[in-house]
């Protein structure tokens, strides 16, 4: 008789036989350890680190920022003024962080001669419209610093998707964001 093409016997019998001790020592601790998941939050729970040494915005900024004299959309309304003023001096201006993007028929050499601040909003415009047309594919990495009742997770890895998030949201026209953003939770005790 022709054995059905469906029979799982076989794979049931081979499963069955696994057991933990085959493993070795720890492997069910890993099995148990779920302390490591994705989760959407609310953009305005998510910060990024003070210390951080790669830090987005220019360092004036980022110290009003960090000392609560900023919101997040207040200091990127902050980097657009720079970005703005620094462009009208070299003969260029714009009202709408679109038209930083560099167009397919300009040359490379005009935008060689960006700002330090230009170059920074420039890049956050990019990789939010990369958000906006893609989705986010890589979620931030945070730590959750969750005190009390007040929910708090500190950026460890992703500070540009975040600020680029906020422009997102904020500065894109015509753009429905509904201010969530995925973030991979790491346990304090194994934060860098």
């Amino acid at each position: 008789m022709a054995k059905n093409k469906h029979d799982t016997s076989n794979i049931d019998n081979l499963l069955a036989s696994v057991t933990p001790d085959m493993f070795g020592d720890g492997f069910a601790d890993a099995l148990a350890d779920n302390s490591i998941r994705v989760e959407r939050f609310l953009l305005d729970m998510v910060r990024p680190d003070p210390v951080q040494p790669r830090r987005v915005l220019p360092d004036q900024i980022h110290r009003k920022f960090h000392d609560n004299r900023l919101t997040p959309t207040q200091a990127l309304r902050e980097l657009v003024q720079l970005a703005q003023v620094s462009a009208r001096q070299n003969g260029r201006t714009f009202s709408n962080v679109l038209e930083l993007l560099p167009d397919a028929d300009s040359e490379n050499e005009e935008n060689a001669k960006q700002s330090p601040e230009e170059e920074t909003l420039c890049e956050l415009v990019n990789l939010a419209v990369t958000i906006r047309d893609d989705g986010q594919i890589n979620p931030l990495t945070v730590v959750d610093m969750t005190e009390g009742v007040t929910r708090l997770y500190r950026i460890e890895t992703g500070e540009s998707r975040s600020w680029a998030t906020w422009i997102l949201r904020d500065f894109i026209p015509g753009y429905e964001h509904d201010g969530m953003i995925d973030c991979i939770i790491v346990p304090a005790e194994k934060s860098v």
